[in-house]
């Protein structure tokens, strides 16, 4: 499904209800959706709230993404080496 949420890499977008668009993005992430995976793994790198700044699991949930074919993931992974 669509996600009510817009977020972009440098965390300029507003999400007007950020709790709820979490919920959300959490549940793609258990459905395996490559693009929750990525966005949410965004907000976790950036510490985005009312998400706290988890690089560990940002980097765990990029690499599933990438795992499942995203391109974005794969490219921030390229960008952000350990």
């Amino acid at each position: 499904g669509v996600i009510p949420l817009s977020f972009n890499e440098t965390g300029n977008d507003t999400v007007k209800d950020a709790p709820r668009a979490v919920a959300a993005l959490e549940k793609g992430c258990v459905a395996r959706d490559a693009n929750c995976l990525y966005t949410l793994g965004l907000w976790l790198t950036a510490g985005q709230p009312p998400v706290t700044q988890n690089l560990t699991r940002a980097r765990t949930l990029m690499h599933e993404a990438d795992s499942l074919g995203s391109e974005k993931a794969r490219e921030w992974l390229s960008k952000h080496p350990r």
